[in-house]
């Protein structure tokens, strides 16, 4: 907990200089300890771009050869975690190690599971990887609640849906509309000829594109289309040999699209490299405003809707919409979402750099030297929670602590935690004095190579002066 709460100060930059590196090292020593809530801080950093999972998986190899079996189950376990999210976009960047983190994986067994609809391990890690392209397929549910509450006003508007026309859309949704024209045509035509059994695939009307294109829309149309090349591809060697091989390369993609003969094939395969290149176009826009709204940055949203109601206005469509600006954007809360209700609760429970003396808002960390036993010196962390309780972080001593106290004066703090071990505190913040006069106990944490060795209660005790009991 103490390097949760220390990972949220830095990346929040409460009472310390705002540093996401510190944050990110916190947050992930807090959750390789155990720290389950950790796990939504980090979450956060991957969906805001300030942390990128490729380099956290990086970070637990140096080299594959030396990697121990603990690592990679910590690696397992946390790619586990992306998979079960189906956050797919993470979950693709562990293309480079894929040999080290999953050596049973079977491409073969992969592609039947897909043909069958069989949701399986093999599976999710053949489409993930699957593409180049699919890096936004993260925090769907966010990116969808954000876009139907951006466009809520757009969706009561009545009169408007009666005056659909294709000059309001977007260029990419106009893109990947006709991307889709051309696969499925491309499609059926390959299925009569070959005698291949058709797989479903979406049929992207007009409506479907307004007045945005859902996410899980996008979602479906890449997995759609991606199973319906794995049920062609024994129709020519190339695709089998040479297309499926090359997936995370969109330009040796369409190298390999020009040794095609059979036109229906040659299109279907050009297609499918530009629905995914399309939909990437469409899912980074609309991660990009999730990451907006995450740092409180409502210009780009703002922006974004005021692009389609000048759309709208052009095409001469009817409508009630004003030109937006950030008082005027709808309300937007996701606070609902489960990984903001333990952001919340986490927060709400132990935001140890929150602390209300006078009556401010003032956020404050104590920080300063510490004078301590002899040949050692350090700093020292005091800590308060918004119902009071106090943590002091400390580097840690030789010994366990017996019947530890934390004796005070009212400026100069002991800590008691042997007979051959006391920490003294001087220099003490103000407003830490302030907050250790109300207190009758505090949480000490040592921590030793940023681990925490022990953890203890240490009553507080008050003295007249604590010089007098330093021998």
């Amino acid at each position: 907990m103490a390097f949760l709460h220390l990972g949220i100060l830095y990346s929040q930059g409460i009472g310390v200089t705002q540093n996401q590196i510190l944050a990110h090292y916190f947050l992930k020593k807090a959750l390789d300890m155990g720290c389950k809530e950790a796990e939504e801080y980090i979450n956060i950093q991957y969906e805001s771009g300030k942390k990128d999972f490729a380099a956290d998986i990086e970070s637990y190899i140096s080299d594959d050869c030396s990697v121990s079996r603990e690592t990679i189950a910590k690696l397992r376990a946390r790619v586990d975690v992306e998979r079960k999210a189906k956050h797919y976009g993470n979950l693709s960047k562990i293309r480079k190690h894929l040999a080290l983190i999953y050596p049973e994986y079977n491409r073969e067994r992969a592609i039947e599971d897909i043909l069958s609809g069989r949701d399986t391990l093999d599976a999710d890690i053949l489409y993930s990887t699957s593409t180049l392209d699919n890096r936004s397929e993260i925090f769907l549910e966010l990116q969808e609640r954000l876009l139907s509450q951006l466009y809520a006003h757009v969706e009561s508007d009545d009169d408007m849906w009666e005056y659909i026309d294709t000059d309001a859309l977007g260029k990419d949704e106009s893109e990947l509309a006709q991307c889709v024209v051309n696969l499925t045509s491309s499609y059926d035509n390959i299925c009569k000829k070959y005698n291949v059994e058709k797989k479903e695939i979406y049929d992207l009307e007009s409506l479907g594109l307004y007045p945005y294109i859902k996410i899980q829309t996008m979602v479906t149309l890449r997995q759609q289309g991606f199973r319906c090349l794995l049920s062609i591809k024994d129709i020519d060697p190339i695709i089998n040999d040479e297309f499926i091989e090359k997936l995370d390369d969109d330009q040796a993609l369409l190298d390999v699209c020009e040794k095609i003969k059979d036109q229906d094939l040659q299109l279907f395969l050009i297609s499918f490299v530009e629905l995914n290149i399309d939909l990437d176009s469409l899912e980074i826009t609309s991660l990009s405003l999730l990451r907006s709204y995450r740092n409180n940055d409502l210009v780009p949203l703002v922006e974004h809707i005021n692009a389609f109601v000048d759309r709208l206005n052009k095409a001469g469509i009817k409508n009630h919409l004003p030109f937006y600006t950030i008082e005027l954007l709808p309300h937007i809360d996701l606070s609902k979402e489960h990984i903001d209700s333990n952001k919340d609760t986490i927060n709400n429970d132990m935001n140890h750099s929150k602390i209300d003396i006078t009556d401010t808002d003032k956020d404050v960390q104590f920080e300063h030297p510490l004078s301590n036993e002899a040949g050692i010196k350090g700093k020292y962390s005091i800590l308060q929670n918004d119902k009071g309780d106090i943590m002091v972080i400390i580097d840690a001593r030789e010994g366990e602590p017996d019947d530890p106290r934390f004796i005070y004066d009212g400026s100069i703090a002991l800590l008691f935690r042997n007979f051959d071990s006391n920490v003294l505190f001087r220099n003490i913040d103000p407003k830490a004095m302030a907050v250790l006069e109300d207190v009758t106990e505090v949480l000490v944490v040592e921590v030793l190579n940023d681990d925490v060795t022990r953890e203890y209660v240490a009553p507080l005790r008050r003295v007249k002066d604590v010089n007098s009991l330093i021998i």
